[in-house]
């Protein structure tokens, strides 16, 4: 199992979206003969999904059930696992005496056999990364290996999100005319200039210059064009 793990952090490495974090734990899943895999992210109250990526399509919205309801309270504490094995195995058996609530939603999510890495930070329990079915024979070192790649897995999810809100704060904070600006300016153009192809006036070129080095938190006119640059704000 070596390659395969080999082969999913340089996925997760140069991994662009979701869809790419799905790829590669798909990939890691099929590989240990899973049915599928799921990445979770929760608050600390374990009532709201933060964010989440899943290889069979609809099954999040589950999910979210599951945590917008009373459901997590119709079976065993998921708090108690934090003290088990760095790798949960859970199996079908668990829930001959569960709810049949609670039965039917983990048959309906695919959920009944799993192997689940609990994701903890600072002793909070943030993320849940599960692989369902039963796997081919899993070693000592491959449980292992899953835990690690399920917290890098975590990580990069986390990453793609930071990225994704930090871009959309960053180009909302810019208007339409300012990034017109800037962009005309980062391609040379002199205010006169820009102020021409634009169809406005020097004076008013010159002021949404400096709405946008307000914004950006710039020095001067290279400054504001190279943070715009650096935040991919221009084009």
């Amino acid at each position: 199992m070596q390659q395969v793990f080999e082969q999913a952090y340089e996925q997760l490495r140069n991994a662009a979206s979701r869809d790419d974090l799905v790829t590669v734990i798909g990939k890691v899943a099929f590989a240990f003969g899973f049915r599928s895999a799921y990445a979770v992210e929760f608050d600390i109250e374990k009532s709201l999904i933060i964010d989440a990526i899943d290889t069979v399509p609809g099954r999040i919205k589950f999910f979210e059930e599951y945590h917008r309801t009373n459901m997590k309270r119709l079976h065993k504490p998921w708090q108690s696992y934090l003290n088990g094995p760095s790798l949960n195995e859970l199996k079908p058996e668990r829930l001959l005496h569960a709810h049949p609530d609670y039965q039917a939603f983990c048959e309906r999510c695919d959920i009944a056999s799993l192997w689940m890495v609990m994701i903890t930070y600072s002793g909070q329990w943030v993320a849940s990364v599960g692989f369902s079915g039963e796997p081919n024979h899993v070693t000592r070192s491959d449980k292992l290996a899953l835990r690690m790649f399920s917290y890098n897995l975590i990580a990069h999810l986390r990453y793609l999100r930071t990225r994704e809100e930090r871009q959309y704060v960053e180009t909302q904070a810019l208007s339409r005319r300012e990034r017109e600006v800037l962009d005309l300016a980062s391609q040379g153009m002199t205010s006169p200039q820009i102020a021409k192809q634009l169809s406005i006036a020097v004076r008013t070129a010159n002021q949404h210059f400096e709405n946008a080095a307000l914004k950006l938190g710039t020095r001067n006119r290279a400054h504001t064009i190279a943070e715009a640059i650096r935040h991919q704000l221009l084009g």
